[in-house]
């Protein structure tokens, strides 16, 4: 895009055109000369540059475009809960994007935020995959249990046959959202969960059972109830964590229901010890020839050598995968000064309750 430099110094500009920018510009009629008033096109007194086969051609190719991406099955970020989050005034939350150097990132925001001065306003501004987790990991908890299931479903007259059928396929489910988002799990969604109600330190889930039995015994075509006597409530208490610029929620005294592995964070602290391991046996003689020795700069080790000195048990979760969900290689390396006490590490990491032990 054109570089703009401003009388006070700043600048603009000087970037990759954005999608938006490529479809104002393929769309825009100068180039075939005409000119655009309000909804309306007018022959322009300047001739056109470009052919208006093209021009067609462009448009319609655009058009399909267009209709494609309203697809959610060619979606690369559907946004799961639209249309199903409200606040605690009864404010509807909409999902929406930003962009930081080509990254995409996705939140849900109360719709008075972005029709009223935010200075004034009060209102939630969540990440849209940390909610999207919370809410996925909440609704695979409650399947995975047999007797709350067989509960908020009312199944609790069903035959043996019956109840066994939607336990199995109520643990099928769960996986499919414990995966991540899909069409399959959009429609589920959709078709089971009446409303999202949030409030601070807690998430109201309405689900309504008749679509929940439907969807267990195999039935898709369920629709919600007219009245509320078939809606149960689930309460999902959760708290936010702060690391840095980047927002957090964690389900409140929950911890992951299956190990996963983070192969970043791994490859980290193999590297870390590896590292001590030349220094300590004299393979490398400092920090400086280890730094020529990795391809590395000196600083990178400097900064991140102190997590050799995790306490055992931290390292151990890391390593089995059940560390906390927001602990990162890229906090890890953002971490500052490790403290020397094992004890005020765990504080630091948030892992008293990741089976760390407290002595």
């Amino acid at each position: 895009s054109k570089s703009r430099i401003y009388a006070n110094g700043n600048t603009e500009g000087g970037v990759p055109l954005s999608r938006g920018m490529l479809y104002r510009l393929l769309s825009n009629p100068v180039y075939i000369g005409r000119v655009s008033h309000k909804d309306r096109t007018y022959d322009g007194q300047h001739d056109g540059i470009i052919p208006q086969d093209l021009w067609d051609a462009v448009q319609r190719k655009l058009a399909d475009n267009r209709a494609n991406r309203r697809s959610r099955t060619n979606a690369s970020h559907p946004s799961l809960l639209a249309g199903l989050l409200y606040d605690e005034t009864g404010d509807r939350l909409s999902p929406t994007h930003a962009n930081n150097h080509g990254k995409r990132y996705r939140f849900y925001i109360s719709h008075r935020l972005t029709t009223q001065r935010r200075s004034r306003t009060e209102g939630w501004r969540l990440p849209a995959l940390e909610l999207e987790k919370v809410v996925l990991s909440g609704i695979a908890g409650m399947l995975e249990d047999p007797e709350a299931l067989v509960d908020l479903s009312h199944l609790n007259g069903a035959d043996a046959d019956t109840i066994n059928e939607s336990t199995i396929n109520a643990r099928e489910i769960a996986a499919q959202l414990q995966s991540g988002g899909s069409e399959t799990t959009h429609q589920f969604l959709q078709q089971t969960i009446s409303r999202i109600e949030i409030r601070p330190g807690n998430l109201k889930l309405l689900i309504c059972r008749q679509a929940l039995r439907s969807a267990l015994c195999g039935n898709a075509k369920a629709t919600h109830p007219l009245d509320n006597a078939d809606i149960a409530m689930i309460d999902l208490p959760f708290h936010m964590r702060r690391k840095g610029v980047e927002a957090k929620l964690m389900l409140a005294g929950k911890t992951p229901s299956k190990p996963s592995q983070d192969a970043t964070i791994i490859q980290l602290i193999r590297d870390v010890h590896r590292w001590l391991d030349f220094l300590m046996s004299g393979k490398q003689s400092s920090i400086e020839d280890l730094a020529d020795h990795e391809g590395i700069p000196a600083s990178e080790i400097s900064r991140t050598l102190q997590l050799a000195f995790l306490a055992p048990d931290i390292t151990k979760s890391i390593l089995l995968g059940t560390q906390p969900t927001d602990l990162t290689a890229q906090l890890l390396r953002r971490l500052g000064k490790l403290p020397a006490s094992w004890q005020e590490q765990r504080w630091l990491l948030d892992m008293q309750g990741q089976g760390c032990s407290a002595s």
